[in-house]
């Protein structure tokens, strides 16, 4: 039995609950790259780069946002939101200084604080989760370790060969936390795709190869309690010619192993030099031990289907529906009580699925990058962005 009912039997329903601000920034009219658009408790943040050993952080607002913070440095992760502040990772290696640090970030964009990350060499790339920073470290043109700092600890989780530029020995990297403080971290090369978790305490496990590269891949995961995990990666091949078709995969973790890596979907590849993503995929992990996993993939020109698939716990994905056929990407989540959340974004509108309804969270021109999330008082929030503006649209129900 699916987890979510066909979406021919999906009800369209209007959502007038809810409420939905347009935060902005003073970032209007400059030119910045943006490296991560992000909502807080109150408000959002932008991390931004203006150019070599040019970045800052520019609070979002839904009037009157406050100046931008500038810094002489990189910005390398982040920010990310945690519980009353932002946390992101600043480099110096390239602008005069030695330093890689760890920093916390106010709401206000102000640095309040920052630590040096135990790194040796040159690290990327590096991701950051709530209590957790993942990297790898290249130390010689032959070796590249992938670490990670938790609870304090900094441990060595791999060693992979590294070929330099053309096969960087890690390709994507990316960390999660669980609610009971463990850690996952799971890594690509150019032929598979490893994890490894670690306790609390900073104690790593073994790390396990999840399944196969075709010679670029994304990899993305859930961390629940008691190590029940998901790791979904899109991959495509990295060469011009394109011989392989885009491919979707998915591993889950329960008992204690992963489980043989499942194909979930198999798409065109738009181009191995485009700038955004062929597969994007998301994963979410419920309490009771769900999964869901949606993803994108090109079906016609350069248009994009949006696709979800669900698990029960410990089993694999079923089936996968088709939401849109023309949409601009997903995200999923899960309720406190496993009730499964996907958001989706398509020309002119942002839905929502829950308890098999469909919902229009909002009408608007050319949304992208929607994201789910649930408040700590249970509340739905969904965010999305339209254009390349430095502003982030919030609708919560």
């Amino acid at each position: 039995m699916r987890l979510i009912e066909p979406l021919l039997a999906a009800a369209v329903a209007a959502a007038p609950t809810w409420s939905h601000e347009r935060l902005t920034s003073a970032l209007d009219g400059r030119g910045a790259s943006y490296d991560a658009i992000v909502a807080g408790l109150s408000g959002g943040l932008i991390g931004a780069t203006f150019g070599d050993c040019a970045s800052g952080f520019a609070p979002l607002a839904a009037t009157a946002p406050p100046p931008v913070t500038e810094l002489r440095e990189e910005l390398w992760a982040g920010p990310i939101a945690t519980a009353d502040h932002y946390t992101a990772v600043l480099n110096t290696q390239r602008c005069g200084g030695t330093r890689m640090d760890l920093a916390a970030v106010a709401a206000d964009g102000r640095v309040l604080s920052r630590a040096p990350l135990p790194v040796r060499g040159y690290a990327q790339p590096v991701e950051l989760a709530p209590g957790a920073v993942a990297w790898a470290e290249h130390l010689s043109d032959t070796r590249v370790r992938v670490r990670a700092l938790v609870g304090g600890k900094a441990v060595t989780l791999a060693s992979e060969p590294d070929a330099g530029d053309l096969d960087p020995g890690v390709d994507e990297l990316t960390v999660t936390t669980a609610p009971d403080g463990r850690v996952l971290v799971a890594w690509s090369t150019q032929d598979h795709v490893r994890a490894a978790i670690v306790s609390r305490s900073g104690k790593p496990g073994l790390p396990v190869t999840v399944g196969r590269s075709l010679d670029m891949a994304t990899p993305v995961a859930a961390l629940g309690t008691g190590g029940r995990a998901v790791v979904a990666w899109s991959t495509r091949d990295g060469g011009e010619e394109q011989n392989e078709r885009t491919r979707v995969y998915a591993a889950v973790r329960a008992g204690g192993r992963f489980r043989p890596a499942q194909l979930l979907d198999r798409a065109r590849t738009l181009s191995a030099f485009a700038d955004d993503p062929d597969g994007d995929a998301r994963v979410a992990l419920a309490p009771d031990g769900r999964a869901l996993a949606s993803w994108t993939a090109l079906v016609r020109g350069e248009r994009k289907a949006v696709r979800v698939a669900a698990a029960r716990p410990g089993q694999r994905f079923g089936a996968r529906r088709t939401l849109t056929a023309d949409g601009t990407g997903a995200d999923v989540a899960f309720t406190g009580d496993s009730r499964p959340l996907v958001t989706w974004a398509a020309r002119g509108a942002v839905y929502l699925e829950r308890n098999g309804r469909r919902e229009k969270v909002a009408a608007t021109d050319g949304p992208h990058a929607p994201r789910v999330s649930v408040l700590a008082d249970g509340r739905v929030r969904v965010t999305w962005r339209t254009g390349f503006q430095p502003a982030l649209h919030v609708a919560t129900d």
